[in-house]
């Protein structure tokens, strides 16, 4: 295909496309990396000591944060979504119903990622439907959909608390944020695995449903200031970088 073929098919709309995939990819970096990134100049400009902002830099809930919930929780959305339940399991009732399978269970627990060193973070690019068939597949039962669920609900509760348990981090307080503090069943779970009642972050004086959103402002206010931020043990950049660009409307 010729550069003006290619160009009358790309256009436009496909540089958009291409920019916005961009953005969402820049935006799931951050999302995962923002709280390492800036504890110390948050520590800074709002004045707060160590204890402070413990719950947000504080290992119990970076691992959480960044290692399993989000993954874990992603994949039972979508065998809630594949079998017609909607798009999440409200409050965890489904997998309530359901019966952990200790065989799925320990299978899926043997999982290479599961194995691997700290740090390391994941997604639905690894962790998804076709992850979850090889693992199915692998113990040749026939289960029900409800124990599927109930499985995967365990997984998410028996990865934290393994997660924890191998750096030493059992006895810090977990705060919880995000939607997965509205499955009280999933929190159920968690608190039974490392043995103590789990928080939200509303203990600390902060919506769980808005945490994501106030590091977002925070980060934006920082960009307005001008403040640049060094990530060379993040990104390898060799400089201190801006987070973000401004753009002044035409």
């Amino acid at each position: 295909m010729s550069e003006e073929k290619n160009s009358e098919v790309g256009g436009y709309h496909a540089k958009v496309a291409l920019s916005l995939l961009v953005l969402v990819y820049i935006f799931n970096f951050v999302d995962r990396q923002i709280l390492s990134i800036l504890a110390e100049d948050i520590k800074a400009d709002l004045g707060i000591s160590n204890s402070d902002i413990g719950f947000l830099f504080g290992t119990a809930f970076g691992v959480f944060y960044s290692v399993v919930g989000i993954p874990m929780g992603k994949l039972a959305d979508s065998w809630n979504r594949k079998n017609g339940r909607g798009a999440y399991d409200i409050d965890g009732n489904w997998a309530r119903s359901g019966a952990v399978n200790e065989v799925l269970l320990n299978n899926m627990m043997n999982d290479k990622y599961f194995l691997l060193g700290y740090p390391k973070s994941t997604g639905p690019d690894y962790f998804n439907e076709e992850w979850l068939k090889e693992h199915l597949n692998s113990i040749d039962q026939d289960l029900l959909p409800k124990d599927i669920q109930a499985t995967l609900t365990e997984l998410t509760a028996h990865s934290l608390a393994k997660a924890l348990e191998e750096i030493n981090a059992l006895e810090d307080n977990i705060y919880f944020c995000g939607g997965g503090v509205h499955n009280s069943y999933l929190i159920e779970r968690i608190s039974k695995r490392v043995k103590k009642n789990s928080l939200t972050t509303q203990a600390l004086g902060i919506d769980p449903d808005y945490l994501e959103a106030i590091c977002f402002a925070w980060l934006a206010k920082k960009r307005l200031e001008n403040t640049k931020f060094n990530l060379q043990k993040i990104t390898g950049s060799k400089k201190d970088v801006y987070l973000g660009k401004l753009y002044s409307p035409s």
